[in-house]
């Protein structure tokens, strides 16, 4: 390795964020990992990094560096494996939904095609040609599954690939196997259990229109509770997403992020600029920062009085930090103009770097060992701020100083906006922009959408989550309707008695629902605590969240309930309105 000792990770004061690319030729890894590790001990890298504990590099494959998750402090973009796993198996949910539909419909109107089977056996066919025969036909209907499929995913892709905001292509002959694959486990899914059903039939008694598994069997039962119970279970989840989106929206920060925009500058276009808007009508406030609440932070490391180490997060700002952004000064003063060694030796710590302290007014207390480059060393604190979000809801509010020492070598300007005139005053910073920076490009965002940005992860989710629940119940009800239509039609005759005896359609209605909802009461009992489960391990990603109460499930199970009635309903009142007569002289 060809390199300048230690790769200058012992200049950097309290940063352990250092990568080292090793190409390997023929050699075991293992081998080079021991030998980097005899290197470190060797040129003696400091420690203090690691609050003076030993450490050792790990090798990381470099096609691992993506998707693998469990490395702290990672280079580069950092994928999501489990997200690809989750919509592999949303994939698989909705498939099993379809082929669910097809083995309950294909039961249900087995006694329509008892004859058929009956007449087949009668000639001489063997149970294994029936059952090949069904299974042909189960795997023609998924072939023309496919190429329906197909080119509605070829239709579909460009919608898709914009509300995940992704450029995603399908490639079907690069993974060709995979599609036979697919198309050959779906068909004899599909098709085993109506093949194997109908095979086994007596001729004599198929004949005789004696065989009637029908729709009444413990499999379609247990296939219909299964379909609502994941349709109930995604539409929790999609009002649990929801939920929580609001709730991330409308918590309070700790500071006003409404109608500020954010310009980045080089310090000296920065406090140019700065001077040249500060004093415009349209204008309430101006801070020049090294960070935006959005980009990340830089911290430091030191000891308290009693040896144990704390990691503050640290923010450079300028005078008008606190009052552009609005955030509350709870005790002592801001930073001032008027005290020179505020650059040098002041800081101002939020609530909870106090209560890391321990002492009631952390006013006019020493951080003994604080200290940042440019001679920054044991700062006074002045001021006392409330809490306030600098990332995430994802992570909890951690001990923050401020201070003015940092913010030119990375200045960001925070513009706070009068409401009323916000394209006039966008027009204005623009003309203003390219008199004092002519040469550099204007670019400005506003920091309430940079801010929401942080949650577009959570947005895919609840839009994938949400079609995902369209799709199954509307797969669900598909089922449903099927199952319910020949359940009328097995049914007809005993409609008809009950109207000539003086039943009302609202009896006959009930009569047929009342066998549903039952199904349904089922399908709810088993998806509420998967849902509860499922969505509460996803609530552990947010330090803030919302509490699971039992309005969203009693939703859920209240909307499929309505949706599964329509269904049913829509096939039992026409039956149910069928003058008797016909019903009776057609059976």
């Amino acid at each position: 390795i060809k390199a300048e000792k230690d790769f200058g990770l012992a200049r950097r004061y309290n940063d352990a964020s250092a990568w080292i690319f090793v190409q390997i030729g023929e050699i075991n890894a293992s081998r080079v990992l021991d030998d980097l590790n005899h290197w470190r001990k060797k040129e003696k890298l400091r420690e203090e990094i690691f609050d003076n504990k030993p450490f050792n590099f790990i090798l990381q494959p470099l096609t691992d560096v993506y998707w693998n998750t469990d490395i702290p402090n990672h280079y580069g973009p950092q994928g999501n494996p489990t997200g690809v796993y989750i919509l592999w198996g949303l994939a698989w949910l909705v498939l099993l939904i379809a082929c669910s539909n097809f083995i309950t419909l294909s039961v249900a109107e087995s006694s329509g095609r008892a004859k058929e089977v009956g007449l087949r056996k009668v000639v001489g066919a063997k149970r294994s040609q029936i059952i090949q025969q069904f299974w042909s036909e189960a795997l023609v209907l998924c072939f023309l599954g496919l190429l329906v499929g197909t080119a509605l995913a070829e239709i579909l892709l460009p919608v898709f690939n914009g509300f995940v905001h992704q450029k995603l292509t399908l490639a079907y002959f690069d993974d060709w196997w995979v599609l036979l694959l697919l198309l050959g486990i779906v068909g004899l899914i599909a098709g085993s259990y109506p093949a194997l059903v109908l095979s086994r039939f007596q001729p004599v008694l198929a004949i005789k229109g004696e065989v009637r598994p029908g729709g009444r069997s413990l499999l379609t039962r247990t296939l219909i509770i299964l379909q609502y119970a994941a349709s109930i279970a995604l539409i929790v989840g999609t009002g649990v997403m929801l939920q929580q989106q609001d709730y991330v929206r409308n918590k309070n920060l700790g500071f006003n992020k409404e109608q500020v925009a954010i310009i980045q500058a080089k310090w000296r276009t920065a406090q140019s600029y700065k001077q040249a808007i500060v004093n415009d009508q349209r204008i309430a406030g101006v801070t020049i920062t090294d960070r935006t609440l959005i980009d990340g932070y830089s911290s430091t490391r030191f000891k308290f009085p009693d040896g144990s180490m704390v990691t503050v997060k640290v923010i450079g700002v300028d005078v008008d930090y606190l009052s552009t952004l609005e955030i509350p000064l709870l005790a002592g003063r801001n930073f001032s103009k008027d005290h020179p060694t505020d650059l040098t030796k002041a800081v101002l710590i939020n609530e909870t770097l106090a209560k890391k302290l321990g002492v009631e007014n952390p006013v006019g207390e020493t951080l003994t060992g604080f200290k940042r480059d440019g001679g920054f060393r044991d700062p006074v604190v002045i001021g006392l701020v409330r809490d306030f979000h600098i990332k995430s809801l994802h992570n909890r509010i951690e001990p923050l100083a401020l201070m003015m020492e940092n913010y030119k070598y990375g200045p960001f300007l925070l513009i706070r906006m009068r409401s009323g005139q916000i394209f006039q005053t966008i027009d204005m910073l623009k003309s203003t922009w390219e008199k004092v920076a002519p040469d550099s490009p204007f670019e400005l965002s506003f920091l309430d959408e940079s801010l929401n940005q942080q949650y577009a992860n959570e947005v895919y989710w609840f839009r994938v989550l949400s079609h995902s629940a369209l799709v199954a119940v509307l797969l669900s009800c598909l089922g449903l309707f099927g199952l319910a239509s020949l359940a009328v039609a097995r049914r007809t005759k005993e409609i008809g008695i009950r109207k000539v005896l003086g039943a009302s359609v609202h009896h006959v209605m009930w009569l047929f629902s009342k066998d549903f909802i039952k199904l349904l009461l089922v399908a709810n009992i088993i998806a509420y605590p998967v849902a509860y489960w499922m969505m509460n391990q996803w609530l552990t990603n947010f330090a803030y969240r919302i509490e699971l109460g039992i309005g969203v499930f009693g939703i859920a199970g209240i909307l499929t309930l309505l949706v599964a009635l329509l269904t049913v309903n829509f096939q039992t009142l026409k039956a149910a309105r069928r003058n008797p007569v016909d019903a009776l002289r057609d059976e």
